[in-house]
């Protein structure tokens, strides 16, 4: 049996583990596929079993026989948990597939999904799948996330992490725990979390429509604030010279970014585009191996 769930969702039908057999898990994030691990964990201690963990590359076919075919001559029961099952080879992949586990609890983790896991969606097994949000469900990921954080926010913080910080799960964290550290259970004031948690998120239609309806003052003032890697300075740059290659020609569509280009062509000369596809080179060039904010700075200050 497989399913698969937001991460908000997830944790309502995992862990499910009752009864002894075979369970799985694979997750698109490393921070929420070590919270799945600990939540079974803490699942199957609680249950008062023998908790044990083994990479994927340390299975063998004779461990996997005499830790989990064998029967306990005892009668406890025991739990074991494998780490990155993608890791299991081919052989040892086939002999659990074809392993009867009636009396313990086994356990594999997935931090990539591949052909085995694809095997054991398709097993006995009960197999769990976290999948990642859409694009426009980042709220719902951060109100998970400061849940499971035990971090409350106000809707102006709230709404200030949404904007200026990366949609993804571990800048959502580490802004998370900035906030317990630096602030605990205080009140927080805007400019306060400025401070500590500085915009690292490019709204790239945004900045577009700033610098192509020329307003371009606040455009470089937003690029001099922002605290981003260089893959997304080049990869923003190049976004903007493709813009601007855009408002050159005779931009047409129905969507909402194609009719803002076709409103911004008609605020431009062609020789006033080609002057700032140029800057942009040169400010790829400062991305690459440069100073790009004294670039960003003396451009602001410059000609803005």
């Amino acid at each position: 049996m497989h399913f698969k769930e937001r991460p908000w969702s997830f944790f309502e039908k995992f862990p499910q583990g009752e009864r002894p057999g075979l369970y799985g898990a694979y997750c698109y994030d490393p921070y929420l596929e070590r919270l799945i691990q600990t939540k079974w964990s803490s699942h199957i201690k609680k249950m008062g079993l023998n908790h044990h963990v083994i990479l994927g590359n340390e299975v063998t076919a004779d461990w996997l026989d005499e830790n989990l075919a064998s029967l306990d001559l005892f009668g406890g029961q025991d739990s074991y948990m494998i780490l990155n099952g993608e890791e299991i080879s081919a052989p040892v992949q086939e002999h659990i597939l074809n392993l009867d586990i009636e009396e313990k609890y086994l356990f594999i983790s997935f931090a990539k999904s591949g052909k085995f896991f694809t095997k054991l969606c398709k097993s006995e097994g009960k197999i769990f799948t976290m999948e990642a949000p859409k694009f426009w469900e980042s709220d719902k990921l951060l109100d998970f996330l400061s849940r499971e954080l035990a971090i409350s926010l106000n809707s102006k913080i709230r709404t200030y992490l949404l904007t200026n910080i990366t949609h993804e799960v571990g800048s959502f964290v580490n802004a998370l725990k900035l906030i317990r550290i630096h602030f605990g259970n205080k009140n927080i004031a805007l400019q306060e979390l400025s401070e500590i948690i500085p915009p690292s998120r490019m709204d790239i239609f945004h900045l577009a429509s700033l610098f192509g309806n020329k307003n371009k003052r606040e455009f470089f003032h937003k690029l001099i604030d922002l605290e981003v890697s260089q893959k997304e300075w080049l990869s923003f740059f190049n976004f903007m010279i493709g813009h601007l290659l855009k408002l050159s020609g005779n931009p047409t569509g129905k969507s909402q970014y194609e009719r803002d280009l076709a409103y911004q062509k008609r605020l431009w000369k062609l020789d006033e585009i080609k002057n700032e596809i140029r800057l942009f080179g040169e400010l790829q060039k400062e991305a690459k191996g440069g100073n790009l904010k004294e670039k960003l700075r003396l451009v602001y200050l410059k000609d803005y």
